[in-house]
């Protein structure tokens, strides 16, 4: 038995390595990691072990919950492959304040009449329900993913029951959705709530965080993450440290205090607002954030000179062109960290004709499934 019972049943399978202890599952993330890296490059390198996270269940700081079923009978949680609703309001994977409000969301679908959208016949609102919990602060953000502003009313009145309720729920919103495809989330996010972000606190440093932003989902394993790329770089001591794919500035801020000037780059409108709102919030002066596209401003920005650059792409990886670029900027110092292996083996492999590869150092980022981040160090 995993002490999952939704896993036990057969029910969900998403922690897909729940049957193993957890030296073996990390065991299985390191040759993994391993075995790609030697195929992708034609030779073996050393991959340090698995910095593994404090706790497995309990670490997740996220949940995406579908919504399906009807109003007088909701299902929150998955879809199957037929499109059919599997409830999941218990993950054990969860921080326990997700939980907490996931249990009372079956009941206020109905009691608040907000009928769920149906993926076959694309009628219905409500297609999905996001819940993130703060590090530290232990403030909640609850939004409602809807296909249209139909729900505008209802939901604003809910949000006012529910923030009587929780006194840690502190950001409420409803994304709008309006196009049947696979994207979650639409590109307007209107508030309930008065406040619109929440504050977390990662290693010694304060961040606001808004609902559209990314963050790692494993806080201690993002500690960890962040202070071995901040140790690396007090090594380096660059005049010029360019992040990119910056996200809300985690590296940027780590890593600020060993660089002359920092330069965080994002496309993400919400996270370069974020990321500068936590600089004047920890009154750090030598970091720039530019929204604007990774190859555009490295482009642009590197004739002034750039000795280590940070890279954090999406799992899709860096692409030709910006692989391309840094070849030819010639940058002394490339810190890649990745999400996934295989698109970090691709790159490297295009990286390795110009940069030694010096270390490996995998994180358990997602405990109990088959996926880890990565943090490779190239020296020109």
């Amino acid at each position: 038995m995993s002490d999952c019972r939704y896993f036990d049943s057969d029910h969900c399978r998403s922690c897909g390595l729940l049957d193993r202890s957890y030296p073996e599952q990390l065991l299985l993330k390191h040759q993994k990691l391993s075995s790609l890296l030697t195929q992708f490059l034609g030779y073996d390198l050393e991959v340090a072990q698995l910095i593994p996270s404090a706790t497995q269940f309990g670490s997740r700081n996220k949940a995406k919950l579908v919504v399906s079923g009807t109003v007088q009978n909701p299902i929150v949680g998955l879809l199957d492959s037929e499109f059919k609703g599997k409830e999941l309001l218990e993950c054990p994977l969860h921080a326990a304040s997700i939980n907490v409000l996931a249990q009372e969301l079956n009941a206020l679908i109905t009691s608040e009449q907000l009928p769920p959208y149906n993926v076959e016949s694309r009628k219905g609102e409500l297609k999905y329900i996001i819940l993130r919990a703060a590090q530290g602060s232990g403030e909640l953000t609850l939004r409602f993913v809807c296909r249209s502003r139909e729900l505008l009313p209802k939901l604003r009145v809910l949000t006012e029951k529910l923030q009587k309720k929780h006194n840690d729920l502190t950001v409420v919103t409803v994304n709008i959705q309006p196009v049947p495809h696979s994207f979650v989330e639409g590109k307007e996010e209107l508030f309930l709530s008065t406040k619109q972000f929440v504050n977390e606190k990662i290693g010694l440093y304060e961040f606001t965080i808004s609902p559209q932003s990314f963050t790692q989902v494993t806080p201690n394993v993002a500690e960890k993450l962040y202070g071995f790329v901040e140790n690396i770089v007090s090594e380096i001591a660059p005049r010029v440290l360019f992040d990119l794919f910056c996200g809300i500035g985690g590296f940027s801020l780590h890593c600020s205090k060993y660089a002359e000037q920092v330069i965080g780059v994002e496309i993400a409108p919400s996270s370069i607002a974020d990321a500068q709102r936590s600089a004047d919030l920890n009154k750090i002066k030598n970091i720039r954030f530019i929204r604007d596209d990774a190859e555009t401003v490295l482009v642009r920005e590197a004739e002034k000179g750039v000795d280590c650059v940070i890279v954090n792409p999406p799992r899709r990886g860096l692409g030709p062109r910006l692989i391309e670029q840094l070849l030819k900027l010639s940058i002394p110092k490339i810190i890649y960290s990745s999400c996934n292996p295989e698109t970090l083996a691709r790159d490297l492999a295009a990286l390795d004709k110009s940069y030694t590869i010096s270390t490996i150092q995998p994180f358990d980022m997602f405990p109990l499934t088959e996926h880890f981040e990565t943090v490779a160090v190239l020296s020109r």
